[in-house]
């Protein structure tokens, strides 16, 4: 998966133009590479928030997930995903701490309220929630200890 599509979904340049122009100081409006999309017309899965709502399914990971943070990117190995900051390198990996609950439904990246809705839903309940989007779904990472109550919550986003 092409990674400018994940930061097109969260609003924000692509990394290529991020990492691009990033030292480039007198840069504030980097231009688009031909490496990016142009736009959702190449995007798929579905779009429309109801139908994203009914189609829920959220499907909960056994695999206990920890978000872990260094300077350089290590190889992929078992990672569930690698993301490269200003700061450094987060990686999510198998470790301790979080629950993943995968969103079943096939959400396109130019889909609108999806994740505020969820991201809602989980906060009324005091549930700490990040959330990251891939190409076909997106991922709910909860504390650990919380993983039934947070999936019940999402099961209640269905109705």
């Amino acid at each position: 998966m092409d990674q400018c599509v994940v930061q097109i979904k969260a609003g924000l340049p692509c990394a290529r133009q991020w990492w691009q122009h990033r030292s480039d100081e007198a840069s504030t409006t980097p231009a688009t590479p031909d490496c990016c999309p142009k736009g959702a017309a190449a995007l798929s899965g579905e779009t429309d928030l109801g139908r994203l709502l009914a189609g829920l399914n959220p499907v909960l990971d056994p695999v206990e997930y920890s978000f872990e943070s260094g300077a350089e990117a290590p190889a992929l190995g078992d990672a569930f995903a690698i993301i490269r900051e200003p700061e450094g390198v987060t990686v999510i990996a198998p470790g301790s701490g979080w629950a993943r609950i995968m969103l079943g439904v096939h959400s396109s990246l130019a889909a609108v309220g999806l994740t505020a809705r969820v991201a809602e839903a989980l906060a009324q309940g005091g549930i700490s929630a990040n959330i990251v989007a891939a190409y076909h779904h997106d991922h709910v990472f909860v504390p650990w200890e919380r993983r039934d109550e947070a999936l019940a919550v999402l099961h209640g986003l269905r109705a």
